[in-house]
């Protein structure tokens, strides 16, 4: 542990040079308070009790001090020790509030020395000089000159080795945490952090398992004070000037000001009283005064500056509790998110009560004699007794700890953890007969008596907990079950087990297997257990539950049934004249066949819903001769031969209807005789163009006549768009009364970017849908402008140049039906011509037209056909360009002739269109 460390260095040193700058970089050098100092013994009587100094928050007028010094026998320089009270910055305290005390006589050395603490002080001070003529009246005059700085001294030192030991007590823990389990560092890290009341920056934790322990205790400025007060004194330094530092970080009151380091006071104030008294003789120097838990009498003087014999000697500034009202700590539960009902399971083992707020309680003695009061109508159980509930608590218990009696209760001595976050027991709770008791946070804090947070505590019983009346028959075998079991309270729930049924009849039980349990509603109902029943091999018979819980010697058993599951059939449901049913129920995978009025189903799709299953079935013969309405039984025959009944319900017919014809529709400028047709010919019935409009005719099946409510949805069969046609808005129109004929036109109803194979089928006004029907393949074409389309040169070396509006919508393009030597179109490829082969056949003749294959993206599996006029010349370019989406240059591919730099054609402007 490094100098840093013992020192207890603040986060503030390093951190107030940061935000003021260089004006305050002298602090941040100050000497570490790192030095052992002698040791003083001081006890405190107040009313006929006394307590040690560790155990004393403040002093009250009347109180009697014990003051010994404990100096080594061979102290070579003889000390004496003054105790100086004050009584304010404004009001010099009385000469005679100050007793001079000759530490090495035989009487001090061996009885101490005892001091009254005299009305309206407000203050105590020790002071340890070295003897030398008229010490005495010199540190008295200059304490009564200037009494206020040492009020503030004071105040300061005590603050800031109340912080000191707040550090120290964490570094404690991170040590004794790292010699455990590697993985709980981090938990049990954050709980003391949370309980001492200091903030650690997360940059340790990021480092590996081994080093984190190391880095916390050896990098001190990563810790802060973390409460109210610290964060509220550094807000006001923060808002102040640079030049008011001295004053603002100075500055203390009565309530508790300065503490966010002890720097703050044994820095700042005590640099001013080093400057303002330093003599020919004396020179100030102050100490942390750190009482042990563990040695609870002594004060531990720790010095951040060697004691000087030589003139000016140093004087030993320490400074005692205030003379004041004590103020009891304010706790308050830390887990309220996840706990808000504060309710605990009182006998599970190392049961800790989380609270935060009150860091000094983890760090020192002030409260002591700390008990949990419950308020239960147990008696107190005797010390040696070896309980049942004692069997089932971790830990060695301090022998000291009982179980005392108390009126209305008993009462539990407890201690503060940090590293548990909170509270925990000496010893374990007795058994108490009610189920839920009260228990609260008794002990005294100095002198005065204290009460702290309350906890309500769960005890189980035996006979608490009963199978869900829903789940009493819910152990299937052959798969796994959830369980839902209700009881009392699921907090002392230790765990739970189950003992499966043996593989043969008389062999013996498999042993216990530890099943997976949670509460389903922890906060509002912890009543309720959720298990999972692993009986995916198990064999039909009896299944133990086992419910362990803290407190309870033996485990809750409760006895059931896991039965070979027979399917449990609910109904099944149809439509007359559909071929597919669905039949609903349990364990639908013993299903064989299903029987309705001599109609045979088969199995064809099991699925799970919830808690049920459901089982696809399709008829081998019609159904339409079912009557709708009608009471029908079906009969079940399972996989085993053994039958079942299940109700069906027969539900009207849904819509039918059928395909008759499908076609495209040209634009008028098409059927003109003088216009060119198409260029495209597409190679397949199916393929619809979206930039022509469709029509296609349909005959209703069922019912014979088309409903004139009736409408038609065409979709997508991905589903990425879909539209509706009816009799009303002209999209669909009457033939005759069971054939009508729709006219859809695909870039008004999905858009330019609508593409894929198209289904229909037909929806009642009740929204009762029927069947669907493959319609076909809506492809999108490139467009064409009927001029100067194919460019071939006269060398038939050379490629045709092909130019159109959205070339990217063709993934091939190729001379020969066969697809022989394609040109490929990238995906990327924005450009408005492309090379592609010469397919001129005399190139001396104009007029002529040539052929060219290609395949549609959108359909790639079918060859297209595309007839254009050629016209003849010499191409000034291999093809176009044209800038990627990246940003990149995207060139024309051109496999069939590599362009050269004089032949490239500017990059085209023309936006892709349709």
């Amino acid at each position: 542990m490094t100098q840093k460390l013992r020192a207890g260095l603040f986060a503030l040193v390093v951190f107030l040079p940061i935000l003021f700058g260089a004006g305050v970089s002298l602090f941040a050098d100050a000497p570490a308070f790192d030095l052992a100092g002698p040791k003083v013994d001081v006890h405190v009587q107040r009313q006929g009790k006394t307590l040690s100094i560790a155990e004393v928050p403040n002093l009250l007028p009347g109180d009697r001090l014990w003051i010994h010094p404990d100096l080594p026998e061979s102290q070579s320089t003889h000390y004496i020790l003054i105790v100086a009270f004050l009584r304010g910055a404004t009001n010099p305290p009385p000469p005679e509030w100050f007793t001079r005390v000759e530490t090495w006589t035989r009487v001090v050395r061996e009885e101490g020395v005892f001091v009254t603490v005299p009305t309206e002080a407000q203050q105590a001070l020790l002071f340890l000089a070295p003897e030398t003529g008229g010490d005495f009246s010199t540190l008295r005059s200059a304490v009564r000159g200037r009494p206020g700085a040492f009020v503030r001294a004071t105040q300061d030192l005590q603050q800031a080795s109340w912080d000191r030991l707040r550090l120290d007590g964490f570094l404690a823990e991170v040590k004794i945490a790292s010699n455990g389990d590697p993985k709980l560092l981090k938990e049990r890290t954050a709980l003391a952090a949370r309980s001492l009341g200091i903030r650690v920056e997360q940059e340790c934790f990021d480092k590996p398992t081994e080093q984190q322990a190391p880095c916390l205790v050896q990098h001190t400025d990563g810790l802060v004070l973390d409460d109210a007060n610290a964060q509220s004194l550094v807000t006001q330094i923060a808002n102040g000037s640079t030049a008011d530092l001295m004053n603002q970080l100075s500055y203390s009151t009565l309530g508790g000001a300065g503490q966010f380091s002890p720097y703050v006071g044994a820095v700042v104030d005590l640099a001013r009283i080093l400057s303002t008294f330093h003599t020919a003789h004396y020179q100030y120097i102050p100490a942390l005064a750190l009482p042990q838990k563990d040695q609870r009498d002594t004060l531990n003087l720790r010095l951040n500056v060697p004691p000087s014999f030589r003139d000016p000697k140093s004087v030993i500034v320490v400074a005692l509790p205030p003379i004041a009202p004590s103020r009891t700590p304010q706790l308050h539960p830390a887990d309220l998110a996840q706990n808000p009902q504060q309710t605990y399971c009182g006998p599970k083992p190392s049961l800790a009560f989380p609270v935060e707020g009150a860091p000094l309680v983890f760090a020192t003695a002030l409260a002591h004699d700390l008990t949990l009061h419950v308020e239960t109508k147990a008696a107190a159980p005797d010390q040696h007794e070896n309980s049942e509930v004692a069997h089932l608590n971790l830990g060695t218990q301090p022998a000291a700890a009982t179980v005392a009696p108390s009126e209305g209760g008993i009462d539990i001595p407890i201690r503060p953890d940090p590293s548990a976050g909170g509270f925990v027991l000496e010893k374990p709770l007795p058994a108490f007969p009610e189920s839920e008791v009260l228990g609260v946070i008794r002990g005294k804090w100095g002198f005065d008596s204290w009460e702290g947070t309350k906890f309500h505590l769960r005890a189980p019983h035996p006979g608490g907990w009963a199978v869900a009346p829903s789940d009493q028959n819910a152990l299937i075998t052959g798969r796994e079950d959830t369980l839902h079991l209700q009881g009392e309270s699921s907090l002392c729930v230790a765990e739970v087990q189950a003992t499966l049924p043996a593989a043969t009849i008389g062999a013996a039980p498999s042993p216990p297997v530890h099943l997976t349990w949670k509460s389903p509603h922890p906060d509002a109902r912890p009543d309720a257990l959720e298990i999972s029943v692993p009986l995916k091999d198990a064999h039909p018979g009896t299944v133990t539950i086992a419910i362990r819980q803290y407190g309870l010697a033996k485990p809750e058993e409760l006895p059931l049934t896991a039965y070979a599951e027979a399917a449990a059939l609910d109904r099944l449901t149809l439509s007359a004249g559909d071929k597919d049913a669905v039949l609903r129920g349990k364990r639908l995978d013993e299903v064989a066949t299903v029987d309705l009025a001599g109609i045979t189903f088969a199995p064809s799709a099991l699925n799970r819903v919830q808690d049920f299953d459901q089982l696809a079935v399709s008829a081998t013969g019609i159904t339409i001769t079912l009557q709708p309405g009608s009471n029908y039984s079906a009969r079940v025959t399972l996989r085993d031969g053994r039958t079942l009944h299940v109700p069906a319900t027969v539900g009207p017919p849904r819509p039918q209807v059928d395909l008759l014809s499908k076609g495209v529709q040209h634009d008028e400028a098409d059927t003109d005789a003088s216009i060119a047709p198409p260029p495209i010919h597409l190679g397949s019935s199916n393929d619809l163009p979206s930039q022509r409009r469709l029509v296609f005719f349909l005959r209703s099946r069922v019912p014979a006549a088309f409903a004139r409510t009736e409408t038609v949805e065409i979709a997508a069969v991905d589903g990425s768009f879909q539209t509706t046609l009816s009799l009303a808005d002209g999209s669909l129109m009457l033939e005759d009364t069971h054939t009508a004929v729709a006219v859809v036109d695909p870039l008004a109803r999905f858009g330019h970017s609508a593409f894929g194979p198209l289904q229909l089928r037909a929806v009642t006004a009740e929204g009762v849908a029927g069947d669907w029907v493959p319609l076909g393949t809506l492809v999108r074409l490139p467009g064409f402008s009927g001029n100067h389309d194919l460019r071939c040169p006269r060398n038939l070396a050379k490629p045709c140049l092909l130019a159109a509006s959205n070339i990217f919508l063709i993934s091939a393009v190729s001379a020969t039906p066969d697809m022989s030597n394609a040109v490929e179109v990238p995906l990327e490829f924005a450009g408005t011509s492309l090379p592609v082969p010469n397919v001129a056949a005399n190139p001396a003749r104009s007029g002529s037209t040539g052929t060219l294959y290609v395949r549609l993206r959108d359909d790639p599996d079918v060859i297209q056909t595309l007839t254009l006029p050629i016209s003849s010349g010499t191409n000034s370019a291999t093809g176009s360009s044209a800038t990627a989406v990246d940003g990149s240059s995207s060139a024309t591919p051109s496999p069939l002739a590599p362009g050269r730099a004089d032949e490239a054609a500017a990059p085209s402007t023309r936006a892709p269109h349709n």
